[in-house]
């Protein structure tokens, strides 16, 4: 009889959940490259939004300058 360590039995995973990973990084990459605003599955499903800014000082000089 083989003997299996109890650390390597938990960190494997079976093939079908391989493939389920495998299916939804697909789908989060393939859905953020479609989307016009970069949103992936996760997003839609949060309610979150990315938000792009581009600022030209960073806060701290444009609090001194107020």
């Amino acid at each position: 009889m083989v003997e299996r360590s109890p650390v390597s039995n938990e960190f494997t995973f079976r093939p079908w959940t391989r493939f389920i990973l495998l299916v939804w990084t697909a789908t989060e990459v393939i859905t953020m490259l479609m989307n016009g605003k970069r949103r992936a599955i996760h997003d839609f499903i949060a309610g979150t939004v990315i938000v792009r800014t581009n600022l030209e000082e960073p806060l701290e000089d444009r609090s001194l300058e107020s």
